[in-house]
């Protein structure tokens, strides 16, 4: 049995889409006795710009202001999660155009802070 570890890298999607980590299949040659890593979610991605939560293709998530009222005004990486096998229920809650209360159930888990130094 072989295992399979993912790992990130930088791409541009396009110019107005942000930069984001994305996964690609592990080599046996590649070093990550330094890498974290945790568990893969099966969220929506978002990327945090300063001011507001973006999606990966460019769209504006809006997230109601309780959700974002105390995130940083640098940039974040992250997924928006709710549970295990509620990918569905999560994107019902992030589509809609208003923001709304569904927004409660909504974690923001950021494994990215893509201008850190270091």
């Amino acid at each position: 049995m072989k295992l399979l570890i993912l790992f990130f890298i930088f791409i541009s999607l396009e110019a107005k889409n942000p930069s984001l980590l994305l996964l690609n299949t592990y080599k046996d040659d590649m070093n990550v006795s330094t890498w974290y890593m945790s568990e893969k979610l099966d969220g929506v991605r978002a990327y945090w710009d300063g001011k507001q939560l973006i999606s990966r293709g460019g769209k504006v998530f809006n997230a109601p202001v309780f959700f974002t009222k105390d995130f940083p005004s640098y940039k974040l990486d992250g997924e928006l999660w709710t549970s295990r096998g509620d990918f569905s229920g999560l994107v019902s809650i992030v589509k809609k155009k208003e923001a709304h209360d569904g927004w409660k159930n909504i974690t923001y888990n950021i494994f990215e802070v893509p201008e850190a130094q270091g």
